[in-house]
């Protein structure tokens, strides 16, 4: 194994906090009626946003990279009492999931890793994420953070992303560090992207509230690669992947502290980019209330661990 740790911690720059201040504003707006009432007001009568001409659907040319966002991690249930997991969840199998399933494709060069951790240098090398790295056959580069919050890092590894020297068919993976993935998920993803779906952002996440509230769901269309059905969806949580070309095209709706429901919804309504997902799915977010209405991706947290 082979890893590689960036020693220079990345923060937040000049952008990221403009848009920082920028939501704490908006967020004490929105807590004043008054002030709520006229900017509903004004929404109403400003000039809708032209969407962009969407881009042709092309063949899959280039690799898949990962942007692993993770942070050092003692007591989940302490950290975020209100998320309720699986049974036996732990991020350290999320990840060990991730690895394994990346070593499922013949070629090893396809995808790429990079873990964006935050914490300190001691914290990630005291952290089982790095002890494991030491036992695998994946090259990994780990650039550490030293922000405050979920959405600084987040921010922080949009803009970092952005700079990155990649071609613009590359696909960007963008990965919360609380997802477990089907065995054969690159190879549906590949396939997915040579196929000729037209989209512009492929989810694996088949979202169950699919099947709770319908109605959100109505105006779809459905796919198929010859191996998978793709279905087209008005938005999905913060893991998602995209094309780096499409991505520099829509990084100034993409790099915000909407959350993902807001951002997806402007870029799937205003913009009216294509976001696809699969069913059956092929990963699984691990909220206990939302996992996949069908598959037991969470079975994995209670395999022996000399598997």
């Amino acid at each position: 194994m082979t890893y590689e740790i960036n020693s220079r911690p990345l923060g937040l720059a000049s952008t990221d906090q403009e848009l920082i201040r920028r939501h704490t504003l908006v967020s004490r707006l929105k807590s004043n009626t008054f002030l709520r009432s006229l900017w509903n007001n004004y929404r109403k009568f400003r000039p809708p946003t032209q969407p962009r001409a969407h881009a042709e659907a092309a063949d899959y040319s280039g690799k898949i990279v990962v942007i692993y966002r993770h942070v050092y991690i003692t007591h989940d249930r302490e950290r975020f009492p209100q998320k309720h997991r699986p049974s036996e969840f732990n991020h350290d199998d999320c990840f060990r999931n991730l690895v394994e399933t990346v070593g499922n494709h013949p070629s090893k060069g396809v995808v790429k890793i990079i873990i964006y951790y935050n914490g300190t240098r001691e914290q990630f090398l005291s952290d089982p994420l790095c002890a494991y790295l030491d036992k695998i056959e994946v090259n990994v580069e780990v650039f550490l953070l030293s922000t405050k919050s979920a959405v600084e890092a987040v921010l922080v590894l949009l803009r970092e992303t952005l700079s990155m020297d990649l071609n613009d068919q590359d696909i960007v993976y963008f990965l919360e560090n609380d997802y477990i993935h089907h065995e054969n998920w690159v190879n549906e993803v590949l396939s997915a992207y040579s196929s000729n779906i037209p989209f512009d952002y492929l989810s694996l996440y088949d979202h169950p509230d699919r099947y709770k509230i319908p109605k959100n769901y109505q105006n779809t269309e459905l796919f198929t690669t010859g191996t998978r059905h793709w279905v087209t969806a008005p938005s999905t949580c913060g893991s998602f992947l995209v094309q780096f070309g499409k991505f520099k095209r829509d990084f100034k709706y993409v790099y915000s502290t909407k959350n993902d429901h807001q951002m997806f919804s402007r870029l799937t309504g205003k913009l009216k980019r294509k976001l696809i997902t699969p069913v059956p799915g092929l990963a699984v977010h691990c909220m206990a209330e939302h996992l996949d209405p069908i598959q037991r991706f969470e079975e994995y947290f209670k395999r022996p661990k000399n598997e």
